[in-house]
C-alpha cells in the first residue's frame, strides 16, 4: 500500500526535478511510517493523506511559488550587481596598486607613473569592465542560467577586459604602466568577483530554503 502510493505519487511529480521528487517521497514516507508507529495500519496511514494527485498538485504549485520567489529575490539582488562591480574594481586597483608598487613588493623599477595617474586609469575600466560585465551576460540572474554559467562569464569579461587594457597600453605607448600591477588587478579582480557573486547565490538560496520551510510545510 505504502510502495503503491509513492510510486503514484513520484509519478504524478514527474514534472519536478529529481532532487525535488526524491524530497517529496522520502517526506511522505516519513509521514507514513509515523503514522503506523502510532498505531495506524499502513492502509489507514495511506488513506488519511487524501488524493495522490491531490497531494502532487499542492507539492508542484508550491515549488512553482517558491521559484517565482527565488527569481525575484535573484532579480532584485542583480539590479544592486554594477554598484558593487564597481567597488570591486576600484578595491581591486588599489590593492594591485600597493602590492606592486606602493609596498615595493615587486620593485619599484616601473614606478615612472604618479599616484594619481595611475588613479586616473579607473576613470576608463570601470565603465569599460561594467560594459563587458553586461555584453557577456554577467547581470542576467544566475537562477536562470546556473552558477557555473555566471563564473564563465565573469572569467571571460576579465580576460577580454585585461587584453584590451594591454592593448591600448602598447598601442600609446605607454611604457611607464606597470604591466606587473595589471596582471595582478586581473586576478584580484576575478577572485573578488568570483567570492561576491558566490557568498551572494549561496545566501539567497539559504534564504530561499527558509522561506520553503516556513511557508510551504505539506504536513
Amino acid at each position: 500500500m505504502k510502495n503503491q502510493f509513492l510510486k503514484e505519487l513520484n509519478h504524478e511529480l514527474k514534472r519536478l526535478t529529481k532532487d525535488e521528487r526524491k524530497k517529496s517521497i522520502n517526506d511522505y514516507e516519513e509521514i507514513i511510517l509515523d503514522k503506523m508507529e502510532n498505531g495506524m495500519t499502513e492502509e489507514n496511514a495511506v488513506y488519511s493523506l487524501g488524493n495522490v494527485k491531490q497531494i502532487a498538485e499542492d507539492i508542484i504549485n508550491s515549488y512553482e511559488d517558491l521559484d517565482e520567489k527565488k527569481e525575484d529575490n535573484y532579480k532584485k539582488f542583480s539590479i544592486i550587481y554594477p554598484f558593487v562591480d564597481i567597488c570591486i574594481i576600484g578595491v581591486s586597483y588599489l590593492l594591485a596598486y600597493y602590492l606592486c608598487l606602493g609596498s615595493g613588493l615587486y620593485g619599484r623599477g616601473n614606478l615612472h607613473l604618479s599616484f594619481g595617474k595611475y588613479m586616473f586609469g579607473l576613470v576608463f575600466i570601470i565603465p569599460g569592465y561594467l560594459v563587458l560585465y553586461y555584453f557577456f551576460k554577467a547581470y542576467i540572474t544566475k537562477y536562470i542560467h546556473g552558477y557555473r554559467w555566471e563564473m564563465k562569464n565573469i572569467f571571460w569579461a576579465n580576460l577580454v577586459g585585461i587584453i584590451i587594457f594591454l592593448i591600448i597600453l602598447y598601442l600609446f605607448n605607454i611604457f611607464e604602466f606597470s604591466r606587473i600591477m595589471v596582471l595582478t588587478f586581473w586576478v584580484i579582480n576575478i577572485l573578488l568577483e568570483f567570492t561576491m557573486r558566490n557568498s551572494a547565490f549561496w545566501g539567497l538560496m539559504r534564504l530561499c530554503k527558509r522561506i520553503q520551510s516556513k511557508k510551504y510545510n505539506y504536513f
